[in-house]
């Protein structure tokens, strides 16, 4: 899929390189006080601008569409980490006696079993792939993942490459305990109190912003927050500017 974001960031680069050139050239026109540019030009702008437009539009419903795919086909996968590494090891058997004597869950039938990427770094071991005969089965080794707590070992999804960025994003906002995933989508904890499901960036950016370290809700002290700290009004702090929305595409690890 990394060739259909090029061809995005290809597309999107193609209409900025136009509305720059248009811009340049109705400069010079009015710099050199030509007579209004005909009817014929501004249709042919206009016509350029939705056509190029379009295309966008086009290209992130069919990259959101093939991520959606391939979020999907790691619905029975998930990754375990923490478990050292040896030469020559088991890494089913071993992975497996985990999951039943730890998780004491039972009936496991591991489709794949394998370590993920190069071992880079030896004191750091890989993490491991298990892809489930099951979906119930996969359901009840995650459910049991607290079980892990204290063990050194995690257990985490399988996230593209997309939602692991937006996971990793969530994670800087809403902090650890308010945001997490489920099914291949990132759970946030809002300040609300409401929890909500994302898997862009756009969506995410879109949620209301998680109160500052000085209780500061999107710029604004609340009247509750100012009473309590004995101030007869509220401090109003300058807003914060919008956050640009990004989109991306491939394979990636996210965890809890």
């Amino acid at each position: 899929m990394d060739h259909l974001v090029k061809l995005q960031r290809s597309i999107d680069g193609m209409k900025a390189m136009f509305e720059t050139r248009m811009a340049t050239f109705e400069s010079s026109v009015a710099t050199q006080g030509t007579e209004a540019l005909p009817d014929e030009y501004s249709a042919f702008k206009n016509f350029m601008l939705k056509a190029v437009s379009s295309l966008q539009d086009q290209m992130e419903f069919v990259l959101r569409t093939l991520e959606e795919m391939e979020s999907r086909s790691r619905t029975n996968i998930l990754l375990l980490h923490g478990v050292p590494e040896a030469q020559g090891e088991d890494t089913s058997s071993a992975a497996v006696d985990i999951l039943r004597q730890t998780l004491k869950v039972d009936g496991i039938t591991l489709m794949a079993c394998y370590r993920l990427g190069r071992n880079l770094i030896p004191s750091k071991p890989r993490p491991i792939l298990l892809k489930f005969g099951c979906h119930r089965t996969r359901d009840a080794v995650w459910a049991a993942k607290k079980l892990l707590k204290g063990s050194g070992r995690t257990l985490s999804e399988f996230l593209t490459s997309t939602r692991h960025a937006v996971f990793l994003e969530a994670r800087k906002q809403y902090g650890v305990k308010g945001s997490w995933t489920s099914d291949g989508r990132i759970v946030v904890q809002c300040h609300d109190g409401v929890r909500r499901k994302v898997v862009t960036l756009a969506e995410l950016e879109a949620l209301p912003a998680p109160p500052s370290a000085d209780g500061v809700v999107g710029g604004v002290r609340t009247e509750t927050e100012a009473a309590a700290e004995g101030k007869a009004s509220p401090a109003v702090v300058a807003p914060r500017p919008p956050r640009q929305a990004r989109f991306t595409a491939g394979s990636g690890v996210g965890k809890r």
